[in-house]
């Protein structure tokens, strides 16, 4: 089979095989704030955040986002903007325990699930119409019918060829969509999405890629490979072929039990140079990445901090805490002192915002 496509159009696949291979995505719909209306069902339909007790949101609900509350933003802007707002604490360990139960119902339908994030899974379906005596739609939508029923949630489902593509439709219809990919329908949904939305793609290769002409999804793919492999080599080249749909990264079913290092990253668009909404964004990137240390048990003696200027200059900080912790409020002055000592950087401040390594977490004694 060539790797480039003759003729663009013949981006389809024939109907017997709509699905070669069905790969599912499941994203879990503004998860932190989710799981507090479903723990209070009186909170269902209310604008929620979380975050109280860090002054920042680090969560929301999707009726809070209609009030133009974002994360990051302070808890006093959040109020002026929503005076009726409800406030909740960020309660990881429960957070945890909806994560793992969805992981759970996941495994009910296919062993091969691969837990991407504490919201995010991928579950290969290839093969499982005869058991079911379903076709791979309707075994989507099972799945998100059994987690919305059990756990009192919302899910977006993305069901196509490959896990890029999967992704990719999954959030196309957010909250609460199921969108599905097959084969034949490739060419139409691809040409009406950004490149921007590519999972793998950041603000920097999108716009590289629209120097070059190329503003969707299928732009992309019609190019030659040879395209791809030379403006992002390997990356661009798994990107090129899963978007074409031809399964790179096969779903990766071994659960994940622990980790060497944890780390968030923020870029701002546009540039700022407001060191509250600096500090701000620091203590989001921590308490994102300390969700993911409360999942695994984890703790940590060691953060370190950098500051990206615009001119690619890196300000580093490195903290030992006196023991080893999981809670943000061990941190939040060493850190608070590292922001505020950027003075002289704040002019300069304009492409990656602080970021957190956990490196070598031990699990609690």
């Amino acid at each position: 089979m060539t790797e480039d496509l003759k003729n663009p159009e013949d981006l389809t696949l024939p109907c017997y095989a709509l699905y070669p291979q069905a790969i599912v995505h499941v994203d879990a719909d503004a998860f932190f704030a989710s799981v507090e209306q479903a723990v209070n069902p009186k909170l269902k339909g209310r604008p929620v955040v979380c975050g109280a007790e860090r002054g920042i949101v680090v969560a929301l609900s999707y009726e809070a986002k209609k009030y133009g509350i974002s994360r990051g933003m302070l808890m006093g802007q959040a109020r002026r903007l929503c005076p009726g707002l409800v406030i909740a604490a960020s309660d990881y360990e429960t957070y945890g325990l909806f994560s793992k139960r969805m992981f759970e119902i996941l495994r009910r339908f296919t062993p091969q699930v691969e837990e991407y994030s504490i919201d995010e899974a991928f579950a290969d379906l290839s093969g499982l119409r005869r058991l079911y005596r379903s076709s791979y739609p309707q075994i989507a939508t099972a799945i998100k019918n059994t987690i919305e029923k059990d756990l009192g949630i919302t899910v977006s489902l993305g069901l196509s060829l490959t896990k890029g593509l999967a992704k990719l439709a999954s959030k196309h219809n957010k909250p609460s969509g199921l969108v599905m990919l097959p084969g034949r329908e490739l060419a139409a949904f691809l040409k009406k999405t950004t490149i921007d939305k590519v999972w793998g793609f950041g603000k920097n290769s999108t716009a590289v890629l629209n120097k070059y002409g190329v503003h969707t999804v299928f732009d992309f793919i019609t190019r030659p490979h040879a395209f791809a492999k030379k403006l992002f080599g390997k990356i661009g080249s798994e990107l090129w072929r899963e978007l074409s749909g031809h399964m790179v990264y096969p779903v990766n079913s071994r659960e994940k039990t622990t980790c060497q290092s944890i780390s968030k990253f923020k870029t701002f668009a546009p540039p700022t140079k407001d060191p509250e909404f600096l500090f701000g964004q620091l203590l989001r990137n921590l308490e994102g990445a300390l969700s993911k240390l409360h999942r695994y048990k984890l703790s940590c003696q060691r953060v370190v901090i950098t500051l990206r200027s615009q001119g690619f200059t890196d300000n580093t900080l490195e903290i030992t805490l006196s023991r080893r912790c999981t809670a943000a409020l061990d941190m939040v002055n060493p850190v608070k002192e590292h922001c505020h000592g950027c003075g002289s950087l704040r002019s300069q401040i304009r492409i990656r915002s602080p970021t957190q390594y956990f490196r070598r977490p031990r699990a609690h004694d």
